[in-house]
């Protein structure tokens, strides 16, 4: 890739970058916000100027993840080839409407599925979850930003490539890296994936329970895998636009439906 493609690709993301750090920031007030109040006391730091250094902290620390990415990325045959033909103009981000609502339908859908298995299949088994109020609905219309773009990021383009790439050094297949080692990298990261979401989970129980760990690990997991795999057959702009529809079947639709349904 040119180095000039390159430095408009790598801005281009990681300005989608601060604007999901940012987005969420709302979203993760409500949730911690305890432990955020009681990190402005020990860093002596106004709320605003704590936020500002978290956000500028976030940013430089995952456009070195970034850059790691779409290095990565380009030599296991995945990375961002929309982004590429698209500013090259050879070709659109996507290759049909039909395409674009698939992956838009494709991720409400799963969205609505995840919200479905947490409050009909696992809730009997989590009551610590019971009492739990999620934020307002306009903090939660924000998060797609931050999982569309900020999780893809550092879960797929970073991910996924660097796992496959690591063992792309002995499992490959016609010179390629093979599609076994490209779904342990999926996998690998799916789990991971649900890994990351439970510290979030301990701020509103007390203790995680089997039952939880359980309940975190799939529903994420079966989000992961399958962004793990359109990001594979299609590249990262598909997944992250197949995550950002996924955050609003399950953040706003979803969740929507239940508080009207009083469930």
């Amino acid at each position: 890739m040119k180095r000039s493609l390159w430095l408009r690709i790598d801005a281009i993301l990681w300005v989608g970058i601060v604007l999901g750090l940012v987005a969420i920031l709302p979203y993760q007030l409500t949730l911690s916000g305890e432990i955020i109040q009681r990190a402005v006391v020990e860093s002596g730091l106004s709320l605003p100027a704590l936020l500002t250094v978290s956000v500028m902290g976030g940013a430089i620390q995952l456009g070195v993840v970034l850059a790691l990415g779409l290095f990565i990325g380009e030599r296991v045959g995945m990375g961002v080839p929309r982004l590429k033909r698209w500013l090259l103009k050879t070709a659109p981000l996507f290759d049909s409407t039909q395409e674009v609502l698939a992956l838009v339908g494709g991720g409400i859908a799963l969205g609505l599925v995840i919200t479905f298995l947490d409050t009909f299949v696992f809730a009997p088994f989590t009551p610590e979850l019971q009492e739990y109020v999620p934020p307002p609905l306009w903090q939660r219309a924000l998060t797609p930003l931050y999982g569309g773009i900020v999780e893809e990021v550092m879960m797929r383009l970073f991910g996924v490539s660097l796992i496959a790439w690591i063992l792309s050094w002995f499992w490959k297949h016609n010179g390629k890296v093979a599609d076994g080692a490209v779904w342990v990298a999926i996998i690998t990261m799916s789990v991971l994936f649900g890994v990351g979401h439970l510290p979030a989970l301990t701020l509103l129980t007390d203790t995680l329970t089997p039952a939880l760990i359980t309940r975190t690990l799939i529903l994420n997991g079966l989000g992961g895998v399958i962004f793990g795999y359109v990001y594979w057959k299609r590249g990262l702009v598909p997944a992250m636009l197949m995550h950002a529809s996924t955050d609003i079947g399950l953040h706003i639709i979803g969740l929507t439906l239940l508080t009207v349904w009083g469930v």
